[in-house]
């Protein structure tokens, strides 16, 4: 099951948010692509249609991932060594990671 889970969880995302997300892309992308070709065949339609997809789906990709860069650094964790000499994880507020470090 890990196979179906570790890519959206990495994303912030539950299988079904990530396959809805991914799929909601893939659409896009093989409509520009039409686009795109009809627009080889005959240069007069879609003369930005592929290159204006491109630009608007960078962008929606670089917020998301900002967007779930942020979130993964709202909680970090820092490893500490207790005194029995184990490693204990403890949950440190984005606020401070300048402290922690």
């Amino acid at each position: 099951m890990h196979l179906f889970t570790d890519h959206p969880a990495e994303a912030g995302e539950s299988y079904a948010q990530h396959m809805r997300y991914a799929g909601s892309v893939g659409i896009q992308m093989i409509v520009a692509g039409i686009a795109c070709t009809i627009h080889g065949l005959l240069p007069f339609l879609f003369k930005s249609n592929g290159s204006n997809a491109i630009a608007e789906l960078h962008s929606l990709m670089m917020k998301k991932r900002n967007s779930t860069y942020v979130k993964q650094l709202e909680i970090a964790e820092n490893s500490v060594q207790t005194p029995d000499g184990s490693e204990e994880k403890r949950q440190i507020p984005l606020a401070n990671l300048d402290r922690a470090a």
